[in-house]
């Protein structure tokens, strides 16, 4: 009976040192789940900073596009309007240097905007490499 008791008592102690270890086990995998779930809320805030980043850059980009538009816009009718207004050879050397600034603007305007175009590209391009 003492022998039957021994194992007993030993099997109870490996029984409850499994127990522990088990229990640490859990402990951990739980402290494995919580960071995961931090690090998809991390991510998700990155997305959705990304997203922001990305849509601020475009309405950017479609501003400017519309402002240059504008600008060439109102070239084009200055020097159509001075060109009907100039009837001399005079007038007409005026007419030639007021559509040469007003061209000289849209052409400042649009290199604005392929600047601005530029920007956009890289702001995406680091967006998608940080998503």
């Amino acid at each position: 009976m003492i022998h039957l008791k021994i194992n007993y008592e030993a099997s109870l102690a490996i029984v409850e040192r499994e127990v522990e270890l088990l229990s640490l086990v859990a402990v951990a995998a739980a402290a494995a789940v919580a960071a995961a779930a931090a690090a998809v809320a991390v991510a998700e805030s990155v997305a959705v900073a990304v997203a922001v980043a990305v849509a601020v850059a475009l309405a950017v980009a479609v501003e400017v596009a519309v402002e240059v538009a504008v600008a060439v816009s109102v070239a084009v009718s200055v020097a159509v309007t001075v060109a009907v207004a100039v009837a001399t050879a005079e007038e007409a050397a005026a007419v030639s240097v007021a559509v040469a600034v007003a061209l000289s603007v849209a052409a400042a305007a649009a290199a604005v905007a392929a600047a601005v175009a530029v920007a956009v590209a890289v702001a995406v391009a680091v967006a998608v490499v940080v998503a």
